[in-house]
């Protein structure tokens, strides 16, 4: 739930080195402060575990913001993976796993994240399983559905992968029957 599917591909090469290590500190705004303490509030009093998680994007994400929510999880006592520090772990392939040229990752990347979370949240029993809990059947039901649109989306991309190959083949094919035709008149009036 929440997720966007996209298996576009729109690659970057990275900024050099994103996370390059830095001292300094990038302010978080009082209204973002204030609204993650309530967060924090309302995950106490439900008995839920708040992590904040830090999305691997080469465009938008550097060590001095890494710093600033760092600094925020410790005095809230909250556990904070940055997964841009965690690329032994998490081998995102800036070519392959994004679909906007390195902020939101797509389909591929999307899935590498999710495996690392799923372990972590897993490893410090922060979930428990529910599958067959009858009064969690809708997220039964939403993980069914997203396999079905999985499938659909893959289908329709393989489909217009098709065409491509298609219309370029034609395009090409056409091209050198246009070319055969005009070398061929040129013969033709100069025999004349």
């Amino acid at each position: 739930k929440g997720y966007r599917l996209s298996l576009k591909v729109r690659g970057r090469k990275p900024k050099n080195n994103y996370m390059a290590y830095s001292k300094e500190r990038e302010p978080i705004s009082d209204a973002n402060i204030k609204y993650l303490k309530r967060i924090k509030d309302f995950c106490e009093k439900n008995g839920a575990m708040l992590v904040f998680v830090s999305i691997p994007s080469c465009q938008n994400y550097n060590y001095k913001r890494h710093n600033s929510i760092s600094d925020l999880a410790q005095q809230l006592c909250i556990d904070y993976i940055d997964m841009n520090l965690l690329r032994k772990d998490i081998l995102i392939n800036w070519k392959r796993d994004t679909y906007d040229k390195g902020d939101h990752l797509n389909y591929h990347g999307a899935e590498k994240v999710s495996a690392y979370l799923g372990k972590y949240l897993f490893e410090t029993n922060a979930l428990v399983d529910k599958r067959s809990d009858r009064n969690f059947e809708d997220w039964n039901d939403a993980v069914d559905n997203f396999y079905v649109e999985l499938e659909e989306a893959k289908a329709k991309r393989q489909e217009r992968h098709k065409k491509k190959r298609r219309n370029k083949l034609a395009s090409l094919l056409n091209g050198e029957f246009e070319n055969t035709t005009a070398s061929s008149n040129t013969n033709i009036e100069t025999t004349k």
